[in-house]
């Protein structure tokens, strides 16, 4: 439980599902859908982060310095694309290899048991996040939807989790 661990993030869910069961304006509820995606992309942003920090840092102090002042560019976009490649292929073939092994086991198994992709509703719940924020539009899910996403996007971190430990 990394992600869901999150108190901000559980708050966020918590006040932004009562929010929208009171309001009648579906306007505001896809509104409160996009705050939503924004607190989520920020714990998504602290459960990479932090990942990558505790790896560094059972490396080395230099390794470790170097991880810090790459993850402080980030502004909540971590695509899985970036998390593959650009960061786990790069500090070691073992690791993105067994990360891409993990992930088409979760998603096998996931897919069978919940009909759903974590990895596809993980890169949702960033797409809407970076269209709320940056391009201004309401995210085309329900809030409902987003909450699920947030908590298959669970699988995700669990997956980067795994892959990094030794």
């Amino acid at each position: 439980m990394i992600l869901i661990s999150d108190r901000a993030l559980l708050d966020a869910i918590s006040l932004c599902t009562s929010a929208a069961a009171r309001e009648s304006d579906p306007i505001k509820v896809q509104t409160l859908g996009g705050f939503l995606c924004v607190a989520a992309g920020s714990a998504i942003e602290s459960c990479v982060r932090t990942e990558y920090l505790n790896f560094a840092a059972l490396e080395s102090a230099a390794f470790e310095a170097f991880v810090e002042n790459h993850f402080e560019k980030f502004n909540a976009r971590i695509r899985l694309h970036q998390i593959a490649e650009d960061f786990t292929q790069k500090i070691g073939g073992v690791y993105y290899k067994r990360f891409v092994r993990m992930r088409a086991a979760v998603t096998t198994s996931y897919i069978r048991r919940f009909r759903a992709d974590p990895f596809a509703a993980y890169s949702n719940l960033v797409q809407w996040r970076h269209s709320f924020v940056h391009e201004r539009t309401l995210p085309p899910a329900t809030l409902d939807h987003i909450v699920m996403s947030i908590f298959l996007s669970e699988a995700v971190m669990q997956c980067l989790h795994r892959s990094l430990s030794r």
